[in-house]
């Protein structure tokens, strides 16, 4: 069987004659759907990448100028239950410092430098 198809494939290989129509025309065809596959997977992924790297600069220069924007200070109660075992709480207070942004929010503990 193996080798049926062997001579087979070499007879062809070795034809002086040509394709005939058909086997062309599916030739062509393949490449084609492969080129043109290959070019929505490109222009796929090159939109992709854009969304990402315009999401990604967006995040920079929120994060940017959140970090470079006056604190505020303030102070925030903690409020910590004892436990199941034990009725109450504890507060404690801690003084912040407050940072905002357009939609950022960022709270550091400690004096501002």
């Amino acid at each position: 069987m193996m080798r049926r198809a062997f001579d087979k494939f070499r007879r062809k290989i070795v034809d002086q004659r040509g394709d005939s129509m058909v086997e062309a025309l599916t030739a062509i065809l393949i490449a084609v759907l492969g080129a043109t596959m290959l070019a929505t997977m490109v222009m796929a992924s090159v939109s992709v990448a854009a969304r990402s790297e315009r999401a990604l600069s967006a995040s920079y220069a929120e994060e940017t100028a959140l970090m470079t924007s006056s604190a505020n200070s303030n102070s925030i109660t903690v409020t910590m239950p004892n436990g199941a075992d034990k009725p109450g709480s504890d507060t404690q207070e801690i003084k912040v410092m407050y940072y905002t942004s357009n939609n950022y929010t960022y709270y550091c503990e400690g004096q501002s430098k």
